[in-house]
């Protein structure tokens, strides 16, 4: 019974949340979306870091990692060949913000605390920041934006139907539910949900997307994601908890959401430059 209403539950929460998300991709201008973006780096941050904190296992420096979610949705409106140039410098003057609070505090920040900060900033709000990039790449960006949705949408919900009915060899000892089985119906729920959205964008916009290489940056993205769904696994386990929080039914926190997106976005930037 309670199995049956976190099913309930987490598909309500996708039906619901997925089309406002995506609505919000197409119409939203740019100011309004890197908006959004920062708003869910620091929320996804904030998930990050509490984990860590509540569990004793660092004391991060909260705030510089905020303040880095605001300061990226800022540099986002400068010369875009500059941008990756300022981010480091952000990142730079982070470090040596709190390497000054290490000294002041006579140790009390120790290297640890100082680490999760800055992992929280590369991990997070560093990555997120190319969903603003790629939906801001014309004439494609919403169709690439779109395409990394469907697939990682199609992938999760082969890799739970398929994981829960078949699953009988163990992945990995970092996320012990999650089964060789269901890892590869990711892989194939990826490859079907992105090749059906393929044909029908190639149909309806008079496009002309190469199946074979859709086909092959899908299945890349499709592991890395995997990838990144593990070591989101990784640090609850090293942490002790289930999920990073309860903010969305069904899911558990928006980073246990998006946890796979988080690395799926800068290489699907990466790769669809190459088409």
């Amino acid at each position: 019974m309670e199995k049956s209403k976190n099913f309930i539950a987490r598909y309500l929460t996708i039906l619901i949340g997925a089309p406002l998300v995506i609505l919000l991709f197409i119409y939203a201008n740019q100011l309004v979306m890197n908006i959004f973006v920062s708003i869910i780096s620091i929320i996804t941050l904030h998930e990050y870091y509490e984990c860590f904190k509540r569990t004793g296992k660092a004391n991060p420096t909260q705030w510089v990692g905020y303040l880095n979610c605001i300061l990226i949705t800022i540099l986002q409106f400068i010369d875009k060949e500059k941008l990756y140039a300022a981010m480091l410098i952000v990142l730079a003057i982070s470090m040596l913000i709190l390497f000054i609070e290490q000294i002041a505090t006579a140790g009390k920040k120790t290297i640890v605390d100082i680490m999760v900060t800055i992992f929280g900033i590369a991990y997070v709000p560093f990555l997120l920041v190319f969903f603003t990039i790629l939906r801001a790449r014309q004439p494609m960006g919403l169709i690439y934006i779109a395409y990394i949705f469907t697939s990682a949408w199609g992938s999760d919900t082969f890799a739970y139907l398929i994981g829960k009915k078949f699953g009988k060899h163990k992945l990995t000892p970092i996320s012990p539910k999650k089964t060789v089985e269901g890892a590869i119906g990711g892989i194939v729920g990826a490859l079907f949900f992105s090749l059906i959205y393929t044909i029908l964008i190639n149909n309806v916009m008079s496009l002309s997307i190469n199946y074979l290489h859709i086909s092959i940056v899908t299945v890349v993205l499709a592991i890395i994601g995997e990838i990144g769904d593990l070591a989101a696994s990784g640090i609850k386990r090293y942490c002790g908890i289930k999920d990073f929080s309860d903010l969305l039914p069904g899911h558990g926190g928006m980073l246990d959401r998006i946890d796979s997106l988080l690395l799926i976005t800068p290489f699907a930037y990466i790769l669809f430059g190459m088409l």
